[in-house]
């Protein structure tokens, strides 16, 4: 799970989202909420679900080099969101 573990950005500049681990799970940090969000462990197609909305899936893209560059949202409507890695935060 360390691979995961760093900030992603919104596409709103002062939101900033940050993987982290939390009591041995994956976890949402996002700037201005108090509730971290936990994530389920993957599937076999490599999608982790929000534990408090399980149709709200998470995948992380990794570059050629097994890097995580970004990750996407996919909401319950269909909307896909793509968070790109911000390096050094």
């Amino acid at each position: 799970m360390d691979k995961y573990i760093g900030s992603y950005q919104t596409e709103d500049p002062n939101i900033i989202v940050k993987v982290i681990i939390n009591k041995g799970r994956l976890s949402l940090n996002i700037t201005g909420q108090k509730t971290l969000l936990d994530l389920y462990p993957p599937d076999d197609g490599g999608v982790w679900l929000m534990r408090f909305n399980p149709s709200i899936g998470i995948i992380f893209n990794e570059s050629d080099d097994g890097k995580i560059i970004s990750f996407t949202s996919i909401l319950p409507d269909g909307t896909v969101l793509v968070r790109p890695r911000i390096e050094n935060q």
